[in-house]
């Protein structure tokens, strides 16, 4: 398993411990698809330097939220969008 896989999978387990699995998101898709997606996205701009451990979360949801789908989506689940921010972030810039 990679880095990344192991990444998505810590955060959709969690995301499902907090919601007590419940899946659905407010648009009504699966959350585990935005989290995928979305996770993916930002590990990849970190990667390449897009975004900074020193950008807020509101600027990294910003980074992200590029097109018409995605600000949609920023319209209907802002708070699912930087849970999943804030929760990449502890994974890839917070060793605790």
């Amino acid at each position: 398993m990679s880095m990344e896989d192991a990444i998505i999978a810590g955060v959709t387990f969690e995301r499902a411990t907090i919601t007590r699995g419940a899946t659905l998101a407010a648009d009504g898709r699966d959350e585990r698809l935005h989290i995928n997606h979305y996770g993916r996205k930002m590990l990849r701009f970190a990667e390449r330097g897009r975004i900074k451990p020193t950008d807020s979360n509101e600027d990294i949801a910003a980074a992200l939220s590029s097109g018409v789908l995605v600000w949609l989506f920023w319209q209907i689940a802002p708070d699912l969008l930087m849970w999943i921010v804030e929760a990449i972030r502890k994974r890839i810039w917070q060793q605790d």
